[in-house]
């Protein structure tokens, strides 16, 4: 779904479009399916928003450049705004990797584009990146709701959490004594899932993004572990009660909540010898403590099998 400046909202269907004026009034959801723009955006350079259906901004939503020899994603700020900064890889990496210099290059073209957030479904539709599109035209995305949409603002999230007081989780137990720790790992630290609250030792951080993920182990298998921490996958057979994980989160400096949030993140994944849920990310100024706060909102104690540790590990 797409806005533009004469705000009509258009949504895809199987049989064409549906075109209605957008007025300022509470709007009902849209039909709640994945979508396709059928115009393309024709832009100087690849950048823009990806916001919710009510027009909240979607922080951490993916951006994707898909085609043969492209691959590139970006993720949202607070804003719901990227951008691809650079049109061509540095000069080192060139001379390095002379064949793989195309594909993190962005110059003028036609590429394919998709958008997503957990939660919400996947809009998808073509860029054409062109130096005669007028300079201040960038690209602007909606995306419909799924059953698990969640677009509420920082301050909304912060009073919701305030609502929800919970006793501290039990202390976590490491289960596998031959557990590796987590590759790239700051933090690493066995969890007790319940109706309950955790709070993370606190990481000194570099500048970057940072990321946070629930680990378990395969002893149930991957497909009973993806379902109890709900990681999305239709070839997966789920129980009505899964997932066993939902939770609010809070990534506290100090005493101030400078990033909230909701798990599961639909599009989260997990291989190797552990499967993971990423519950969210993070920006970090050099230097300074961070510790997440993640408030189990349903009786999680049913992962507690698997060996579940949270980990925090720089992005990028």
């Amino acid at each position: 779904m797409v806005r533009r400046a004469a705000r009509y909202a258009v949504v895809i269907g199987v049989a064409g479009a549906l075109v209605a004026p957008v007025d300022s009034q509470e709007q009902s959801p849209p039909p709640s399916r994945n979508t396709e723009i059928a115009t393309p955006f024709t832009v100087p350079l690849i950048k823009g928003r990806v916001l919710s259906w009510r027009r909240q901004p979607l922080k951490d939503a993916s951006f994707h450049i898909v085609g043969s020899n492209t691959g590139l994603v970006a993720r949202t700020d607070a804003n719901g705004a990227f951008e691809f900064r650079s049109t061509r890889p540095s000069l080192m990496f060139r001379l390095q990797y002379p064949g793989l210099a195309n594909a993190w290059t962005i110059g003028p073209g036609t590429y394919a584009f998709t958008a997503d957030q957990s939660g919400f479904y996947t809009t998808k539709g073509t860029i054409i990146v062109s130096t005669d599109a007028p300079k201040d035209r960038v690209i602007e995305v909606e995306l419909q709701p799924g059953p698990h949409a969640d677009d509420r603002t920082f301050e909304q999230r912060a009073a919701d959490w305030e609502k929800n007081q919970l006793p501290a989780c039990a202390p976590g137990l490491n289960r596998d004594a031959k557990r590796k720790r987590f590759s790239g790992a700051s933090i690493d630290v066995p969890v007790a899932l319940g109706h309950c609250a955790f709070r993370s030792p606190e990481v000194v951080a570099k500048k970057g993004l940072y990321r946070f993920i629930l680990a378990v182990d395969r002893s149930l298998g991957f497909d009973r572990a993806a379902c109890l921490l709900g990681i999305s996958g239709s070839r997966f057979k789920c129980l009505e009660t899964d997932p066993a994980v939902k939770a609010e989160w809070a990534v506290w400096t100090g005493t101030q909540a400078v990033a909230r949030g909701a798990s599961p993140v639909g599009n989260s994944s997990g291989f190797g010898d552990v499967v993971y849920l990423i519950m969210g990310y993070f920006d970090t100024e050099a230097g300074k403590p961070y510790a997440v706060e993640v408030k189990f909102l349903k009786d999680g104690s049913s992962v507690n099998a698997i060996n579940p540790h949270l980990v925090i590990q720089r992005f990028k």
